[in-house]
């Protein structure tokens, strides 16, 4: 008899809870004892449960994500960044709970509820493209470009360091997959961010040993040519507070770069091939290269390379002329010292400075000699003119007068003279082009030029060939 109503016990019991799994999986409500974030949704639609998380969950949520990196931070929105929970997700992941698997395991489901509670939690989801935008965003902030250490030159010739700063570049990669991490956790309050650094070239222990003038040189040039004095002030600005560390090689093409109207040169005479003079961007140049040549040999540097132009100039003396010409000549010394220098230019009025700024202990005792100095006046050149009478004689295009020097730069080393530099220039002459009459007169031989026949074209002066056009 205990046995029989054991098993109709059961039977009961089995019926009733199979009956109230039944009416539970058909009432379109959630299980009791589950639970959202904590918050209790038991007996609740999805709908309610979801307004259940948006009244009580969604408030208690952080309203801003702090990304941090070396010297600052950015607060930002979490849905900026791409981030929006999943709450209806999250309510129909709670009204399955007892409704998923066949009879028994819905049952047992039952069971478990009635002594433990089923905690779930929201998920997350995050946007690639506005999590990708935002970063990029953040990347515009937080990203620095690394500068390097420079010197300052007073009135009087006191030289200051400024210190370098460190570049700061934002690692995307590693950025985004820890945002992504937080994100998803909803709670997070703050992530830091990744970041790489990028070192300056120069940096102020380089220039620690600076605290004098080597050497300075100035040239004059005329002001009331403004495309060539603007090329001039374009060039010094490049090459200002310039430094060269140890064993460096300074050079103007490579700092100044090429010379077109797309960078803010101008049009200004320069000497083209054979020394014709023309106009083209960028004269001016060879002014600036000269400049900073006699300095450098005055700074005891290494000259690397170093160009005549095909014709003397006048702001510098005969044989100390540096040719520049964007891609083939250029005006390159090494930095053989045991300090680094650093070039300072100036455009003052009309007269433009460079200094070669550097240590004490590097300072050296120089003296430029030059020999063999000398001018040629231009030749000249006569063309038969059959439209000028005989006997008459025209100018047609004046010359230039030619020349040459030999130039070399004396140091003194351990108390003997020493010569470190040495070069030899030759000037080609232009010829003076003379239009020499030819025209018969009245009533001479037959075959003779009549009136109106066309005239002889002129021809170019001969003029030893040149490399192109310099920038000077």
């Amino acid at each position: 008899m205990v046995a029989l109503a054991l098993v109709l016990l059961l039977t009961c019991t089995g019926v009733a809870l199979t009956l109230a799994t039944t009416s539970f999986v058909n009432s379109g409500r959630i299980a009791q004892n589950v639970y959202l974030e904590g918050l209790p949704v038991g007996g609740q639609t999805s709908a309610e449960a979801v307004a259940t998380l948006q009244r009580e969950w969604v408030p208690k949520l952080p309203k801003e994500l702090e990304l941090r990196y070396p010297g600052g931070s950015l607060q930002v929105p979490p849905d900026k960044l791409g981030a929006a929970p999943k709450l209806d997700v999250a309510a129909a992941k709670a009204y399955r709970v007892g409704r998923e698997g066949g009879l028994l395991q819905r049952v047992r489901t039952q069971i478990w509820l009635r002594r433990q509670p089923v905690h779930l939690e929201v998920e997350c989801a995050v946007n690639g493209q506005a999590l990708d935008a935002a970063l990029a965003e953040a990347a515009g902030k937080v990203n620095r470009e690394p500068r390097d250490a420079e010197v300052e030159v007073s009135d009087d010739d006191e030289v200051t360091v400024k210190p370098h700063v460190v570049g700061v570049v934002l690692d995307l990669e590693k950025s985004r997959a820890l945002l992504l991490k937080a994100l998803t956790e909803l709670d997070a309050t703050s992530v830091d961010l990744v970041v790489n650094e990028e070192q300056p070239k120069i940096k102020a222990e380089d220039l620690a040993a600076i605290d004098t003038v080597l050497a300075s040189y100035h040239t004059h040039f005329n002001s009331g040519l403004v495309g060539r004095t603007r090329n001039i002030r374009l060039a010094t600005r490049a090459i200002n507070k310039r430094a060269v560390l140890p064993g460096d090689v300074f050079s103007v093409n490579e700092i100044v770069g090429e010379r077109s109207p797309e960078r803010g040169f101008e049009r200004a005479p320069i000497f083209w091939e054979g020394g014709e003079l023309r106009e083209d961007y960028g004269g001016g140049l060879c002014q600036v290269a000269s400049t900073i040549f006699n300095a450098a040999l005055r700074a005891n540097l290494q000259i690397v390379e170093r160009s005549q132009h095909t014709r003397m100039v006048t702001y510098v003396p005969l044989g100390l002329d540096a040719m520049v010409i964007y891609g083939s000549s250029d005006l390159r010394w090494r930095n053989n010292l045991e300090h680094s220098v650093v070039v300072v230019g100036d455009v003052s009025g009309e007269t433009l400075t460079f200094k070669i700024i550097g240590s004490k202990s590097d300072q050296a005792e120089v003296k430029i000699e030059r020999a063999n100095v000398g001018t040629i006046g231009p030749p000249e050149k006569e063309i038969k003119d059959l439209n000028l009478e005989e006997g008459k004689r025209v100018l047609d295009k004046p010359g230039w007068s030619g020349g040459h020097a030999t130039a070399w730069r004396m140091t003194k080393v351990n108390g003997k003279w020493e010569r470190t530099w040495y070069d030899a220039s030759s000037y080609s002459a232009g010829a003076n082009v003379y239009r020499v009459g030819a025209k018969k007169k009245e009533g001479e031989l037959p075959g003779q030029t009549q009136p109106g026949e066309p005239r002889v074209p002129h021809l170019p002066a001969e003029t030893e060939g040149g490399r192109g056009p310099a920038n000077g």
